[in-house]
Parts: C-alpha cells; sequence; structure tokens
C-alpha cells in the first residue's frame, strides 16, 4: 500500500484472514482485492463488537458492500458481513438462516439489495432492505443507530 490506501484484512467466520481489500483514499479504483493463497475473498466477517450486539435479541447482522460499512455497524453493536461488493455467496447463505438480515447498500445499488432479499427469502432467511438515501458510512453513529433501531421493531 501506499500513503494514498489503506489495506484492510477479510475475515471468515472462523476469524481468519482468506483476503484483502485496499481502499484508495485519493485517485483510481476505489477498492481492489488481494488473494491469500492465491484465492481471493468473496466476503468479509465484520464483528469486533466488544459490547452487546445492538440486534442481539432479534439475533440481527447487516449485509454490507465494503468492510468500511461494516466498521461502521460495528461501532454502533452490529455485526457485519462485507460482501465486497454486491454479489451475494451462496457459501455464506448457511451462516444467515437463523439471523434477521438487514441489507444496507449504497443508494445506487438498491435494486440489486432488493433482488437479494428476494433471493435470501427463497432460502427461508428473514431479509430486510434498508434504504437510507446515502451510502451507510456517510451517516453518523446516531442516525446509523436510529436506522437499525427502526428497522428491528418491524
Amino acid at each position: 500500500c501506499t500513503e494514498t490506501q489503506v489495506c484492510i484484512p477479510s475475515y471468515n467466520f472462523d476469524g481468519y484472514i482468506h483476503g484483502y481489500q485496499v481502499r484508495n483514499l485519493k485517485s483510481g479504483p476505489k477498492y481492489k482485492s488481494l488473494p491469500v493463497d492465491g484465492k481471493y475473498a468473496s466476503y468479509s466477517y465484520v464483528d469486533l463488537c466488544d459490547k452487546v450486539h445492538l440486534l442481539e435479541q432479534a439475533r440481527g447482522i447487516a449485509l454490507v458492500e465494503s468492510v468500511v460499512d461494516g466498521l461502521c455497524c460495528n461501532k454502533i453493536g452490529v455485526p457485519a458481513i462485507a460482501l465486497l461488493g454486491t454479489t451475494l455467496p451462496l457459501s455464506i447463505i448457511p451462516h444467515l438462516t437463523d439471523l434477521r438480515v438487514f441489507i444496507l447498500f449504497d443508494p445506487d445499488a438498491l435494486v440489486i439489495a432488493s433482488h437479494m432479499q428476494d433471493k435470501l427469502g427463497s432460502y427461508g432467511v428473514d431479509a430486510w432492505v434498508l434504504d437510507v438515501g446515502v451510502k451507510p458510512y456517510e451517516l453518523t453513529p446516531l442516525d446509523l443507530m436510529k436506522v437499525f433501531m427502526e428497522a428491528n421493531n418491524k
């Protein structure tokens, strides 16, 4: 990485690094994936919450596009899975079946989020699309918390 990039590890559900995502802070492509052992990660489990999860009673989790969005969710006590884009890897669906899934994508990906909600629903997953009108990382922690609290009460 250079001084205008941040290298973010991608973790699997067992807590092991299985890839990296480079975030360009200035110019060039916004994100670039780097492999581990010749394989690219298709998601990153982001659960650094050191307190009681905000969605613990609902057994909820956020599905987001980037690790940065996932870290914003963690900041308010919401575990997340960063898809490193907008493609749903089928391998994560078994991890979602007993959870309430809140899909929180950028505004330009709401159609994809709705399709993902339908796809998850066909596997019996309780999935909800949260349309907040801005990129998740643009919300203040308080506003993001309100979004999840309102959605959790539906």
